[in-house]
């Protein structure tokens, strides 16, 4: 047991909380163990025991890293803030170990003076104590809903989020509403959903009917209504749920687009994309093989700078290559492409608030050719290519065996050569949870990692979890103050 712990934690608390209000920012780690748990989450995952959060580290290193990344790239005004603590609540005794939890209120400061309520919630501590001090051994730290309140409106403080129906004869529609209702009920993110008006209310007749819906006015996205921007893409006859159709697909696109624009204009900080059919939009005559290529094409940037990272069950694969004839993608695989994939797989991490990430890259053949006995296609692209990153600084490793490398520990993202070879192990981790993340074009955009079920289609019964990773995902890289405010 440990002597006067009640106020041995109150004083960590205050002194905690002290080094942020005060800008002391690289001092903040010290208050945690070595090896250590650090993570941010919404009430409402937390309580649905969802999967990671907004923010994540596991030691001590990650935190100055993330203190060194908001130093950095902040991108937000300069803000004070100031947090008022309640009293502890101690949980649990054993050894040298105390779980406690801690409810509290940050205020922001802006530079004009005026102040809001930047957060509120609860910490989840476990504490350990190292040379007669209590230091954090995990600390989970559980955001309620944020508000500003503006003509009598709460407007939620961070950026809304864009939400295409996708292929509004699949299940996109369907999840669609259901997320943003769950979101809406539960103090999440602030999402406006982008489809066709008819389709939408649809399903908030069957799915959301405690909502009142509301076309988007202009002004700024609410929390605590459905919201949506009309896209008129696709026609009355044309809506058959369950029945793959070429008008779907091009829907598809036009949503995508429509949210692009959406963005363009400051009403949105990052797109999700529900479902959609390779099928159905290459019948409509538009060539797509994902949404990476669609990205570069409708944002004029070339298809081979634009890649997937498939995020799932602890893992994040970024793929260099993606839908394609596994001949076709092959001969196109070169070090150049590699290299271009596995830097923008770095950029990508870094807006994730990883600043030095650590990259494993697969090789093409197994064993990555095992020097030579099953081809020289690594010793000709996969070798010269981690060669080059390493000179030029980065954090790789590889190239190895696929099933090698994925029994290492340790990585922040590895890099695929072809689509099954990332995956395979994504989907069999994460099943249908799993979130894909579009990188290279300085959006952030998002889609689910499953997709339209036309099987199940307008039943009633598909459910939500893959969109609501996806806007997880998004949120924690469009927020990079959030760390250190915390």
């Amino acid at each position: 047991m440990i002597d006067n712990v009640y106020q041995m934690i109150a004083r960590a608390q205050a002194e905690y909380a002290r080094c942020i209000d005060d800008d002391r920012l690289e001092e903040w780690p010290n208050h945690f163990h070595g090896q250590c748990i650090y993570r941010v989450t919404t009430a409402a995952n937390h309580r649905e025991g969802l999967e990671a959060g907004l923010i994540f580290a596991n030691s001590r290193g990650m935190l100055a890293d993330r203190i060194s990344a908001l130093r950095e790239a902040n991108i937000y005004e300069r803000q004070a803030y100031r947090h008022i603590l309640g009293q502890p609540s101690i949980l649990s005794e054993q050894n040298d170990e105390v779980r406690s939890e801690t409810p509290f209120l940050v205020a922001r400061i802006l530079q004009d003076g005026d102040t809001d309520i930047f957060a509120t919630g609860r910490y989840l501590d476990l504490y350990k104590v190292e040379d007669g001090q209590l230091k954090l051994n995990e600390r989970t730290v559980v955001r309620q809903l944020a508000h500003r309140y503006a003509a009598g409106a709460a407007v939620v403080t961070s950026p809304a989020i864009a939400l295409t129906i996708g292929d509004p004869n699949g299940i996109g529609p369907e999840i669609a509403v259901k997320a943003a209702a769950r979101l809406a009920r539960e103090g999440g993110a602030a999402v406006v959903l982008i489809g066709d008006e008819f389709v939408v209310r649809s399903y908030a007749e069957s799915s959301a009917k405690d909502f009142s819906i509301q076309k988007f006015d202009g002004s700024t996205a609410r929390a605590g209504a459905l919201q949506f921007l009309a896209v008129d893409a696709l026609s009355r006859e044309d809506f058959r749920p369950g029945t793959p159709l070429a008008a779907g697909g091009r829907a598809t696109v036009d949503y995508v687009a429509a949210a692009m624009r959406f963005v363009s204009e400051g009403h949105a900080a990052a797109i999700v994309a529900c479902p959609h059919s390779e099928t159905n939009v290459n019948a409509a005559g538009i060539p797509f093989s994902g949404y990476p290529g669609l990205l570069a094409r409708l944002m004029k940037v070339p298809e081979d700078e634009v890649f997937l990272m498939l995020v799932g069950g602890g893992l994040r694969i970024v793929h260099v290559t993606l839908h394609e004839r596994l001949h076709a993608a092959l001969a196109r695989i070169t070090p150049d492409l590699v290299e271009r994939a596995t830097r923008t797989a770095e950029a990508a991490l870094q807006r994730l608030q990883i600043k030095r990430p650590r990259i494993g890259l697969f090789g093409i053949n197994p064993h990555a050719g095992e020097g030579g006995l099953f081809g020289d296609d690594d010793d000709r692209i996969t070798v010269p290519a981690a060669r080059r990153l390493r000179e030029s600084g980065l954090d790789v490793e590889g190239p190895l065996g696929a099933d090698l490398m994925l029994g290492k520990q340790g990585f922040d993202a590895f890099v695929a050569m072809y689509h099954d070879q990332g995956h395979i192990a994504v989907k069999l981790l994460a099943g249908r949870n799993s979130a894909a993340l579009s990188i290279g074009t300085g959006l952030l955009f998002s889609s689910v990692g499953h997709g339209s079920a036309f099987d199940i289609a307008g039943r009633g019964v598909a459910e939500p979890d893959a969109v609501l990773r996806s806007i997880q995902l998004v949120c924690g890289a469009s927020r990079l103050d959030e760390a250190a405010t915390s």
